[in-house]
Order: C-alpha cells, then sequence, then structure tokens
C-alpha cells in the first residue's frame, strides 16, 4: 500500500513538472510582438498609426513566414488597442535609413490608416 502511494506521488510530481515545460506557441508570439514592435499614432496626423518592427534571425526581412507573424503582430496591437475596428490598410512599408529618426532602434516602418480615424490621443 505504501509503495502504490510513493508511486502515485511520484507519478502526480513529474506530471506537474512536464505540464510547467510545455511552451504555448501564442504566448510566445505575444512577447515576441512586445520585443521586436510597437505602434502609436503619427505625431504629424493622428489619421496614421506608425507600427515598427526589428528584423531579427526569426524574423528575417523578405520572408512571407515573418510578414504573416509582423501582420498577427499588428492586428494584435489593434485589438488591444482598440483602434481601426472595422479594417485597417498598410499605406507603406519601408526600410529605416540611418539619417531616419529611428527613437526606438527598429527596422521596418509600416504606415497604417484605419477604415475610420483612429480615436484621439487621451489628453494629459
Amino acid at each position: 500500500m505504501m509503495n502504490l502511494l510513493r508511486f502515485a506521488i511520484l507519478f502526480l510530481v513529474v506530471l506537474l513538472l512536464a505540464s510547467c515545460g510545455e511552451i504555448n506557441p501564442h504566448e510566445s508570439q505575444d512577447l515576441d510582438r512586445h520585443d521586436y514592435s510597437n505602434i502609436r499614432v503619427s505625431p504629424q496626423d493622428n489619421s496614421i498609426l506608425i507600427y515598427e518592427v526589428k528584423l531579427t534571425a526569426k524574423y528575417p526581412d523578405n520572408n512571407a513566414q515573418a510578414e504573416e507573424s509582423r501582420m498577427r503582430w499588428l492586428e494584435t496591437w489593434l485589438r488591444l488597442r482598440q483602434l481601426c475596428p472595422e479594417s485597417y490598410k498598410v499605406l507603406s512599408r519601408r526600410r529605416y535609413q540611418p539619417s531616419d529618426l529611428n527613437l526606438y532602434h527598429m527596422d521596418l516602418r509600416y504606415e497604417v490608416t484605419c477604415a475610420s480615424p483612429p480615436p484621439p490621443p487621451p489628453e494629459s
């Protein structure tokens, strides 16, 4: 009886440890979104959103899968920030140049517009 109880406890501990080691790909994508991208309203034109991303070995330029991930990040940012509830359109995509003001040291800059303009930023 004691051996059966020990086996049951050991089995439950191993099962618990194994479940802690699982990685949820959605959580990983969300961490990557935070690490490698941001979105903000353009200071020059509040109808334009500036979406910026970093290029990495995991998310290189000119790679269809990486671009799909970047677009999922954009859609997540829009949903979380409650921007573009109807739809959005990417107006432009370009690499940052050395002469550009690049406060966050990103590699790509997208200009995005909403089907309806984003709400004005909150006043401080």
